[in-house]
Order: C-alpha cells, then structure tokens, then sequence
C-alpha cells in the first residue's frame, strides 16, 4: 500500500501531527512519514488555468508542490490534517488543496485513477465537532469530486499542544481508521 502523509499544520508534532501519526501506527506505518506543508514552499494557484490547457501535464508553478504532485497521484491513500483557524481550514492546507485543481485535465479528466481513499483529519481548539459541520462537508465534497473515499476524523476541544494525548477516544479512533484501512487494502 503506498501511502502519503501531510500535514497542513504549522505546529510542528502538535495536535494535527499526533492523529495523523495514529493513523499510520494502526496502518502498520510509522510517522516519519508525514511531510508538512509548512516546510515546503508552495505558492497559491494563479489561476493561470495552463493545466488545463489542451496536452498539458499538470501545473507549471516551479515550486515544491511539484514534489506532491507525483507521490499523491501514486498514492493509494491520502491522509491529510489541518488544525482549524479562525473557522476554517489552515492557510497551508488551503493553498494545498488549491493546487489540486492541476489534477483535472483540458477535459475536466481525472490526473489518477478514481478509488483512492482519503482519511482527512481535522483538530480543532473548540469542543464540538458540529462547530464546523461547514468545513467537514466542504472536505468531504472536495475529495468526493475527485473519485476517492472519504473518512473524516474530528479532533475537538484540544487547544493546547500535545492536548490530543489526554484524549483516548479521538486516538482510538484515528488507529482504528488506519487499522480498517490496511484491513481492506491487504483484502484486496
């Protein structure tokens, strides 16, 4: 199974990172995998629609989501985490997600092949997930859009660095997800 691990946080092994790190322990798979936006230098999408131009191989941006590109399109799981601030997505995450645009082609063609599965995690400061039930179907309708199957983990009221530890319920479930995920690629 080849797996992509990114996280949209800039917090460096906080909240975002420890779920995500969860996931992968139930996939049998170790954290060292996660590559963090906020490492990278990537530039928001200019709009420029040569993408999508006819004969096109993707984005022409020179940047470092040059390197994503590749390593997503041969992924068969995409696991990506944003923290959420000031109501929504993380300004990493969301010029990440921007550039996704360059994976449909001049025919509105998918770039891979539909059937990835995307576990998308979201940590938030407030308790309740149904605070940013907005932001959860804006996520789901986006990886939905891209013919993969969606899992959406919620990590609420955890705030402060590290708070996701004291909170067995989110941890069990994200190594869940990851267990059941392995479970069903090694089935087939």
């Amino acid at each position: 199974m080849n797996i992509v691990a990114i996280s949209g946080s800039p917090r460096q092994n906080g909240n975002t990172e420890i779920v995500i790190a969860r996931v992968l322990e139930g996939m049998g798979e170790t954290a060292d995998k996660i590559i963090r936006i906020n490492d990278l230098s990537i530039r928001g999408c200019q709009a420029c629609k040569s993408c999508r131009q006819e004969g096109a191989a993707g984005c022409v941006i020179d940047d470092d989501m040059q390197t994503l590109y590749p390593k997503i399109i041969a992924a068969d799981v995409v696991i990506i985490g944003s923290p959420i601030y000031y109501g929504y997505l993380s300004g990493q995450t969301k010029c990440f997600l921007d550039r996704w645009y360059a994976f449909r082609d001049s025919k509105k063609e998918l770039r891979f092949p539909e059937g990835k599965k995307c576990i998308f995690v979201i940590v938030q400061g407030a308790p309740g997930r149904e605070r940013y039930e907005d932001v959860i179907s804006d996520v789901r309708h986006i990886f939905l859009k891209y013919g993969m199957d969606v899992s959406i983990i919620v990590a609420d009221g955890v705030e402060d660095k590290g708070a996701v530890l004291n909170n067995d319920e989110i941890l069990q479930e994200a190594c869940f997800i990851g267990r059941e995920v392995r479970r069903k690629f090694d089935a087939n």
